[in-house]
């Protein structure tokens, strides 16, 4: 199964466009119920993997779009009584720093995040001097943990402590990747609001108190 972002949304397109294709390549069929979507956050790849477990219990994989929300279907998978790993495969997108440190580690596809950075403004100035557009393709990396069933021998990145899962929802760099989610789907201050309640519910904290400024920023 599948769990792609937002419709409309280019990179997103793209991810699901080459699930269906490998699909058709190794002659497996995209079921009713396989193709769910989400908006890049952690809340979402939870209520997106719960519903392909509710309509296809039998399935034995779901690739997701991006991490976090791979990092949301953990527990939706947890809550079914499965494993990760063991009764159900599990692939993420983007290699986030949690990627390493969840129980079990996420097995995941690493982009040039560094490489699309330096590209942006080499771009810019292209448009700025009024040169030709080139098209540059960047390689990405399949990263091999445990996740999807493939290597029982991982390991952990010494400069990340291996931690429990409840642990890491809780940590600073999870709050700052779960930000940058909701950020990057919201067009004003209300729409942030709304897409920022429900993410925070679905960490089940016992009480989260959300300060806001006199004016947007």
């Amino acid at each position: 199964a599948f769990v792609g972002g937002p419709k409309g949304n280019h990179g997103a397109g793209i991810r699901q466009a080459v699930y269906e294709q490998i699909m058709a390549e190794y002659g497996l069929v995209v079921y009713p119920g396989y193709l769910e979507t989400g908006d890049y956050s952690f809340s979402s790849g939870r209520v997106a993997a719960r519903r392909i477990l509710n309509c296809q219990p039998m399935v034995e994989a779901i690739c997701f779009a991006n991490d976090l929300m791979a990092l949301g279907g953990y527990e939706a998978i947890k809550d079914a009584g499965l494993r990760v790993g063991r009764n159900i495969a599990v692939l993420g997108f983007d290699d986030i720093p949690e990627a390493a440190c969840v129980e079990p580690p996420l097995s995941t596809v690493r982009a040039s995040t560094y490489a699309f950075g330096f590209r942006a403004p080499e771009r810019a100035l292209e448009v700025l001097e009024g040169r030709p557009l080139q098209e540059k393709l960047f390689p990405s990396q399949f990263v091999c943990r445990t996740s999807c069933g493939c290597n029982e021998n991982y390991y952990l990145p010494r400069f990340l402590p291996r931690q429990s899962y409840s642990q890491l929802v809780r940590s600073d760099q999870f709050s700052m990747s779960m930000a940058r989610g909701i950020l990057q789907q919201c067009a004003h201050e209300e729409d942030l609001l709304r897409r920022m309640l429900p993410t925070v519910q679905g960490l089940h904290l016992g009480m989260v108190w959300q300060y806001l400024l006199d004016t947007p920023q």
